[in-house]
């Protein structure tokens, strides 16, 4: 509605901006002006329904894959370098070879001290090819008015090996004697001629004669290029005195009592041949 000039009521006239008459006071019936938008207000938008969006339809020409393929394996057969680089080598190569200019490492060992081959002997006892040839058992040295001591001579192809019987060990061989006879089933006879079979001292048949040697601190041996003679002597039955056998060397003899002359000097002759008279 525009503003009137003039009073509808008393016709005075009105300014453009009066809101009441100046002459009869009434409110003179005027639309406001719009009041300038205050600063910083946004300018009012006008929105518009949104329109209906059709789907769009997919092309012929993109079908969806009928099926997912298989993943291509992860590994390949065979995994091979670039080209222009080589494999890697071994990790642990054939042989280890020590870098340039350092040499390789020396023997734990050094060459004075080299592994034995086999076991070896016990110190002191060194390796030979000794063999025994005979026992005579049952040899007795005096050694006073009334004491001997007891050895079997072991005959050797190098030495003669005296080898000293206690009486500890008389019991144990005649122990194991007894034993191995009852269970071999033998009776009463059989274990009393195994008994007696230990005065031969056949067991040193077959021990080493370093080992013999070692066996008793009381052992002694002398070597056969030192011997120069070994005499057996008859017993005089008429005053009951013992058979005897003489080992003469340069510078001692030994006198020894035996159990049969006899048979003592056909043995040593066998194997010592013209030391024996």
């Amino acid at each position: 509605m525009e503003h009137p000039a003039v009073c509808p009521s008393c016709g005075t006239s009105l300014t453009p901006d009066a809101r009441f008459c100046p002459g009869c006071g009434k409110q003179v019936n005027a639309t406001p002006p719009i009041p300038p938008p205050l600063p910083g207000t946004p300018p009012q938008l006008s929105i518009q329904p949104p329109q209906t969006v059709k789907p769009t339809a997919i092309p012929s020409t993109i079908q969806p894959p009928a099926a997912i393929p298989a993943s291509p394996s992860i590994l390949p057969p065979t995994i091979k370098p670039p080209a222009g680089i080589p494999a890697s080598p071994s990790i642990l190569p054939p042989t280890i070879q020590p870098p340039a200019g350092i040499s390789a490492a020396p023997s734990i060992l050094p060459p004075t001290i080299q592994p034995p081959a086999s076991i070896p002997a016990t110190p002191g006892i060194p390796l030979s090819s000794e063999r025994v040839l005979c026992v005579i058992g049952m040899v007795t040295m005096r050694t006073g008015m009334f004491s001997s001591d007891l050895y079997h001579m072991v005959v050797t192809d190098r030495r003669l090996i005296f080898a000293r019987q206690t009486k500890e060990m008389q019991s144990a061989d005649v122990n194991q004697a007894r034993e191995r006879a009852k269970q071999a089933g033998k009776g009463f006879f059989g274990q009393v001629g195994a008994q007696m079979s230990t005065r031969s001292g056949d067991k040193y048949l077959s021990v080493a004669p370093n080992l013999i040697l070692t066996e008793n601190s009381q052992n002694f041996s002398i070597d056969l290029n030192q011997v120069t003679k070994i005499a057996t002597y008859h017993a005089d039955f008429e005053d009951n005195s013992p058979d005897t056998m003489e080992v003469i060397t340069p510078g001692q003899k030994y006198k020894f009592n035996i159990q049969n002359a006899y048979n003592v000097e056909r043995e040593l002759k066998q194997f010592l041949g013209q030391k024996v008279k």
